[in-house]
């Protein structure tokens, strides 16, 4: 089953078009494009976002590197692939640095399917990334508001975090090193005890 594909494509030689959208296709993609040749319709062809944006180097108009430009302005993190004529080293190098994602040769069109693939997972490995640390920075904003004592060890039980509450309960400044105290510095031998039966084998088993 075809996977559909919203492109955006920055060319002004139909032909070169159609051997895109052909090399997609075999591909295993189903493309649904807008082809455009100049600023304002490639504004325009960025509401709403597409999936993935596929440009010659140079045109007359507007080229890859105009593009890429507007999209660094804008914040937007759409897969991009340089698709030229030629292109020299340095060109392909700039290009890259600004955020192109690849770039190839026209005659070369037997590789634009891998790397839109290839650009395609490393956007959604960015995303799923961002998720991460969106929710490790939520937990470390409720960890540290919270009024409890809150500390993370290793499994010697030298201390690595101590949170806002445990070091005011430690008369511990906020800058102040933890590593060199242990667990066993401040918590009751009973409690020490459940950590080590409990803790540590159930931590272990979850990778931890």
């Amino acid at each position: 089953m075809p996977v559909p594909l919203d492109v955006l494509i920055l060319e002004d030689h139909p032909p070169d078009t159609e051997l895109m959208l052909a090399a997609l296709r075999r591909a295993g993609f189903d493309p649904r494009s807008q082809c455009v040749d100049s600023r304002d319709s490639f504004l325009a062809g960025l509401d709403p976002p597409p999936e993935l944006i596929l440009s010659d180097y140079s045109m007359p108009q507007f080229n890859a590197v105009d593009a890429l430009n507007l999209l660094k302005d804008r914040g937007l993190m759409i897969p991009f692939i340089v698709v030229s004529g030629s292109i020299g080293e340095d060109q392909a190098v700039a290009a890259i640095k600004l955020g192109a994602d690849d770039y190839l040769l026209k005659d070369r069109m037997g590789r634009l399917g891998n790397a839109v693939k290839q650009a395609l997972e490393l956007k959604r490995l960015r995303h799923e990334k961002e998720k991460i640390e969106r929710s490790h920075s939520r937990l470390a904003a409720i960890i540290e508001a919270t009024t409890d004592f809150v500390s993370i060890a290793d499994a010697k039980g030298r201390l690595l975090y101590v949170n806002r509450a445990g070091r005011r309960m430690l008369d511990i400044s906020e800058r102040e090193d933890v590593s060199d105290l242990s667990v066993k510095d401040f918590h009751p031998a009973w409690a020490l005890q459940i950590v080590q039966d409990q803790g540590l084998p159930g931590a272990r088993e979850k990778g931890a």
